[in-house]
């Protein structure tokens, strides 16, 4: 469960039903799961709940895992929102630190990512071996030649929107970081999203203009609002009051959000009726490209 299905568990914390809740299923598929000792407990992005929630949140796990053992529980963050690295871990719990990826897995990533998108186009598997190895290739020495990019691929999320920006761009990709951030954001908002949404969908009507400002002030508006995720009714109602101001109706709303809920790309549902961006980065960005246009 993300932020928000955090908040949603600590409304009753330590619950068999406040944990099937969070995750959007049957109030009696938790308890049987729990009851069985076969539940896995993910909770993700402690640092994005709210100040006087993500304190509660271990001490709820325990207490869930003390009432219900066998089961075990995987909690995440970015390490500002982490206890500090002078205290002890939680009881139950160890404290781990996910590394980024080095430059040889990430190599390894590159060249098993541009494998998979030639073999998608059904060559035959000679020609797609010897054309991925051209663009892993190409791709690798542009990552090495700038410092930036090669950080930025050490996250596995943004290494893959790398190779696709790469792919698209034909074999090029920015150097500097904010070109690079408008690339992958014009690719996951023109080409990707138009292979998913033909021009009949509500989305589809919307060009890469359009969907930009459309994201940039919801993202604009939850970073003022100090959260990462939203749920779908206030993305309906966020989308409603701009659309308008782009030309298009703003009972287009609706229909935009529940096309989004059947893709991935710059917005996703993270959890059942809420959403988020797909990554932080995405949101941050996008945020502070509104700020500029707003005072340009």
């Amino acid at each position: 469960m993300g932020a928000k299905g955090v908040r949603r568990c600590l409304s009753a914390p330590g619950t068999p039903e406040a944990i099937a809740r969070a995750a959007g299923a049957e109030h009696w598929f938790g308890e049987t799961a729990l009851g069985r000792g076969h539940a896995l407990l993910l909770v993700d992005g402690l640092d994005e709940a709210p100040t006087e929630v993500a304190g509660k949140v271990l001490p709820a796990l325990t207490a869930l895992l003390d009432a219900y053992p066998g089961n075990h529980a995987l909690a995440t963050t970015r390490p500002a929102g982490a206890p500090g690295n002078d205290e002890a871990a939680p009881r139950g719990f160890a404290r781990a630190r996910l590394l980024p990826m080095t430059r040889e897995e990430v190599g390894l990533f590159v060249d098993r990512w541009c494998l998979a998108a030639e073999l998608s186009l059904s060559k035959p598997h000679a020609q797609a071996e010897m054309d991925a190895r051209t663009a892993a290739d190409d791709l690798k020495e542009r990552m090495r030649a700038s410092r930036a990019i090669e950080k930025l691929a050490q996250t596995p999320l943004l290494c893959s929107v790398i190779c696709v920006v790469h792919r698209f761009l034909g074999q090029r990709i920015p150097e500097r970081r904010v070109a690079l951030y408008e690339a992958i954001t014009n690719v996951l908002l023109y080409e990707w999203d138009r292979a998913k949404f033909p021009e009949g969908t509500a989305t589809g009507k919307l060009d890469a203009h359009a969907k930009r400002a459309l994201l940039a002030r919801l993202a604009l508006s939850m970073h003022r609002a100090r959260v990462a995720e939203l749920p779908a009714e206030e993305v309906i109602k966020q989308l409603a009051a701009h659309l308008p101001d782009l030309g298009h109706p703003e009972e287009d709303a609706a229909a935009i959000v529940a096309e989004i809920r059947d893709r991935d790309g710059v917005l996703v549902e993270r959890a059942p009726g809420s959403f988020a961006f797909s990554h932080l980065t995405f949101q941050e960005y996008l945020a502070a490209m509104e700020l500029v246009n707003a005072h340009a």
